[in-house]
């Protein structure tokens, strides 16, 4: 059988959570959800960024909003699991809910960064934390000019489907469009495997879990060959105290769609159809 694994200390969480501490020097300005902000790259994120038309350039759109208490302190200082338990409303379904796709069940291209106030917004008074979602086309974000609901509406589901160019690489998260079925692989799960703060259950036994989610997977979607293949990410021990609680799967993409090919050509309907082989 073909057994596609991998496991990494630290590894990207897309469409489950990319949340850090993502800071500017200057005072921010009052957040509303449905905000849109262009941000010129995933380094140059800024809570100090103004909010733009949505109808203009930009590369995220706020969809949560919240105060933090007096008591979190200053967000850089704070740990990576205090940071995740305060933005803990910003999973895949909410994104799912506000960008109009809440029957959703693949993770997709959308991400969402966390942006908390700097030290010097701290010590203004400002406590606002926030949620932006983002598209990202390979290791970039796709620069929008209208809202996230919009453009899910105006693109077809598959395109928002989330691929690798080749096997995963677990230290270069790659979120590209699937349009290639020799060499993509699709991302089908993205599920935490523990709460914030909670203790790493151990390395074999993360591995266990996510290699038979993920072996289940490839059974699942096999399409015409004998030994399916399936790739599994899964934070270590390095990774899982740095906040990462992330499992993935993934099978190749032409696996993927030729079983979503012969369980069309099964259908009642493509049975009633005339031209149905």
């Amino acid at each position: 059988m073909r057994v596609r694994t991998a496991s990494v200390a630290v590894i990207g969480t897309l469409s489950v959570l990319a949340v850090g501490v993502i800071t500017a020097p200057t005072s921010q300005a009052a957040a509303t959800i449905g905000d849109c902000y262009y941000y010129p790259g995933t380094t140059r994120i800024s809570s100090d960024a103004p909010a733009v038309a949505c109808d203009a350039a930009h590369t995220a759109q706020t969809y949560w909003v919240s105060s933090l208490p007096d008591s979190f302190g200053i967000p850089a200082k704070a740990s990576a699991a205090a940071r995740r338990s305060a933005t803990l409303a910003c999973t895949p379904a909410a994104i799912n809910a506000f960008t109009a796709m809440p029957g959703r069940t693949l993770p997709s291209r959308f991400d969402t960064f966390a942006i908390f106030p700097s030290a010097a917004q701290w010590a203004s008074g400002d406590r606002t934390v926030r949620c932006d979602v983002v598209l990202r086309n390979g290791a970039k974000l796709v620069t929008l000019t209208q809202p996230a609901a919009a453009v899910v509406a105006s693109t077809p589901a598959d395109q928002l489907n989330y691929c690798t160019p080749a096997e995963p690489n677990a230290n270069a998260p790659y979120a590209g469009i699937c349009n290639n079925p020799k060499k993509n692989f699709i991302k089908l799960l993205a599920k935490d495997l523990g709460k914030p703060g909670s203790k790493f259950p151990g390395y074999s036994v993360v591995e266990r879990k996510v290699t038979k989610m993920c072996q289940a997977l490839g059974r699942k979607y096999k399409g015409n060959v004998p030994y399916p293949g399936y790739w599994g990410i899964w934070p270590t021990g390095s990774g899982w105290a740095n906040g990462d609680r992330a499992a993935q799967c993934f099978v190749p993409l032409k696996q993927y769609l030729d079983t979503l090919a012969n369980q069309a050509a099964k259908s009642p309907l493509a049975a009633a159809s005339p031209t149905a082989s």
